[in-house]
């Protein structure tokens, strides 16, 4: 089983920040000849039912999910180098009210209700 490493780290959050290492990072990579597989977090403008693209992830785990997965990818051997990336400005990106919309993915029901009826059968068996 192979060893996988966090070589480098860089975000924004509301367009303020500094990326500049991981671009480094980078051209290294590409001038050592990599050419890393890359993951993508889907920004919340993309339609919370729309099929999942292959390498995509979209939902509030998706760090986490993107993460375990490159992992799984380095440790198989299906790639030596991943690049996870998302570009998603919440706060800036979209009005409130939209923010808002697009977050509510469960409709005017909230999961608590339609878990209950399933919650009701399971207690009946």
């Amino acid at each position: 089983m192979k060893d996988a490493y966090l070589i480098g780290v860089a975000r924004k959050i509301n367009r303020s920040g500094d990326i500049s290492e991981f671009d480094e990072i980078m051209t290294e990579l590409g001038n050592l000849g990599e050419n890393p597989l890359r993951l993508i977090i889907d920004p919340l403008s993309v339609p919370w039912n729309d099929p999942l693209e292959e390498n995509h992830f979209r939902s509030g785990c998706a760090p986490i999910q993107a993460l375990a997965r490159a992992r799984e990818i380095i440790q198989n051997g299906i790639a030596r180098t991943v690049v996870i990336e998302g570009d998603d400005p919440l706060k800036t990106g979209y009005e409130r009210d939209e923010r808002h919309r697009l977050m509510n993915v469960y409709g005017t029901i909230t999961l608590f209700l339609r878990l209950t009826p399933m919650w009701s059968e399971l207690l009946s068996r």
